[in-house]
């Protein structure tokens, strides 16, 4: 059959080649000041946050109660709270909920295990299809499908501001320290905000952790707000006065003394039809003050005296846990973000910040998001330098010409409006997805700048440059839609845990588009320019 007519497209190309030439400072002027402030000012007001947000099945319910609180009384609370689930169970389409007392995952995903945490998994119904390929491609495709269970209509980040909402009460009702209710992340950051502090004296790290969590519960959109600077049950500490330390009383012989008394005292093991048998015995009296008090200490000298003229009693309550990192205490307030990013809310924070880390002793750690998105720009800065470095040897081999070789490096930044205008027309914040498609970017958009070059290198004048070029719009063109076609899915109907992915198809995508635009116009004007070619 008959080929497509391009005549039409390249009759246009031609026409505004010719004009873009004749105007080439003009338009390498725009290319080389307009487009990077474009670049600067779509950066500086683009919006970063680590992973998308996304729809899960699963979302996760965690709470803790006082440290003295048994086992058989945290059930009791989760018994309650899975009641409380179970009117909900039709309106937010819950399918199960699994709740477990004496064990929850922590802020940082961590199992945590005590009498008075709990942790429920509650699972959701499948999402109904939300676009175009989840209604009328993937079902004819897909030889798993199962639609049976697609019923709920509500994205999960909205179920979880929702039972927050429904649930405010629960915490209050039950006692509880802690209470969470979290829908599933990426993985990667456990919370968006995390703000260790480092001091030795504790009343100045504890005033800290007041200030800033005070700020943070004035700022909108942050969530979920605790720390692990929570004070244990009270403690007795036993120090020998001045009486006992005349007498030789030390704190090992009082160790010595009341071990066998106060703790389970095992005598022995043995054998019997139900297996192993452990013989321990347990004073019944222990758990009382004026037990310990008129406890006999037998002396050295086999004199005896009741242990409450010999030493001191001293109440302390120390911290429930205490967490070292490099041999330095840190106590860390922790927080999520709904409706804002993590960055927004730090710059809200600075000024809070920066009056604690002015308290002498005291220092400021900021982790979460912002530690690993410090990270993340080290490791891109690094592995941008090799690509670039990698691409550059790789070009001059080909061309054995600096120039030309500059030349087409010069399209790699040049190519990054594309990727603030993608995540712009899609609604999107720049993410680390999307700065790994923007470096993968880079090894892409150069091919049909190579194309384009080698073809119209060595021309000397203005009509054989453009009729070299038009000869290779067509494959240039062919080969970004193709490009743009498999990420097409992607980019417009990402669904379930693919929206990750979404922002690195939506840098790719976009990028090679403009970067297109930039090969077909851009090089010719340029290599124009760089080589005095005249009508």
């Amino acid at each position: 059959e008959r080929e497509l007519n391009w005549a039409p497209v390249l009759n246009g190309y031609e026409k505004i080649i010719r004009f873009l030439v004749h105007y080439k400072k003009s338009t390498l002027l725009f290319f080389w000041v307009g487009v990077p402030l474009l670049i600067v000012l779509g950066f500086s007001l683009m919006r970063f946050q680590f992973f998308p947000t996304f729809d899960s099945t699963q979302i996760n319910i965690t709470g803790k109660l006082p440290v003295d609180t048994t086992l058989e009384e945290t059930y009791a609370v989760t018994l309650a709270l899975s009641k409380a689930l179970e009117s909900y169970r039709e309106t937010y389409h819950i399918d199960t909920v699994t709740a477990i007392a004496g064990f929850r995952m922590n802020a940082q995903g961590m199992a945590d295990g005590g009498s008075n945490l709990f942790h429920l998994f509650v699972d959701l119904h499948s999402l109904k299809p939300q676009n175009f390929v989840d209604r009328f491609i993937t079902p004819y495709f897909s030889l798993d499908y199962d639609a049976s269970g697609q019923v709920r209509e509500m994205q999960s980040n909205e179920i979880v501001r929702r039972l927050n909402r429904d649930l405010a009460d629960f915490k209050a009702t039950h006692g509880l320290l802690e209470f969470e209710i979290k829908g599933t992340g990426a993985g990667v950051v456990a919370t968006d905000l995390e703000i260790a502090i480092i001091a030795q004296d504790d009343a100045q790290a504890a005033e800290a952790i007041a200030s800033i969590r005070k700020a943070m519960t004035q700022i909108p959109g942050v969530v979920r707000i605790h720390d692990d600077a929570q004070r244990g049950i009270a403690e007795l500490k036993l120090r020998p006065n001045a009486y006992g330390r005349q007498l030789g009383l030390s704190e090992g012989a009082l160790h010595a003394a009341l071990g066998d008394f106060f703790l389970e005292n095992k005598r022995g093991r043995a054998l019997d039809d139900a297996g192993l048998l452990e013989l321990v015995t347990i004073d019944a009296r222990r758990d009382r003050l004026e037990t310990l008090k008129n406890f006999p200490v037998t002396l050295s000298d086999g004199r005896i005296v009741a242990l409450g003229e010999a030493v001191d009693f001293i109440e302390v309550q120390n911290y429930e846990k205490i967490k070292k990192v490099g041999g330095q205490k840190r106590r860390t307030v922790y927080a999520d973000v709904d409706g804002i990013t993590a960055s927004e809310a730090l710059g809200q924070l600075q000024p809070v910040l920066k009056s604690v880390a002015e308290i002498p002793g005291v220092t400021v750690v900021l982790g979460g998001e912002k530690e690993k998105s410090d990270q993340l720009a080290k490791q891109m800065m690094m592995a941008t330098t090799v690509a670039i470095f990698l691409i550059f040897m790789t070009l001059l081999i080909e061309f054995n010409a600096f120039r030309l070789t500059l030349m087409i490096l010069s399209v790699i930044p040049l190519s990054l409006l594309g990727v603030i205008l993608g995540h712009a027309v899609m609604g999107l914040n720049l993410t680390m997805p999307s700065m790994i498609g923007a470096l993968g970017l880079a090894g892409v958009v150069v091919n049909g700048g190579i194309i384009m070059l080698d073809f119209v290198r060595n021309t000397q004048t203005i009509e054989a440059m453009i009729a070299r070029a038009k000869l290779r719009v067509r494959p240039i063109f062919l080969t970004t839609v193709t490009t743009l076609v498999g990420l097409s899915l992607l980019v417009f109907f990402p669904s379930g845990q693919a929206v990750v992915l979404q922002p690195l198809a939506v840098s790719l995508g976009f990028g090679l588009f403009w970067g297109t635009v930039l090969n077909l116009l851009y090089i010719p004007v340029f290599y124009a320019l760089l080589n005095r070619i005249k009508d």
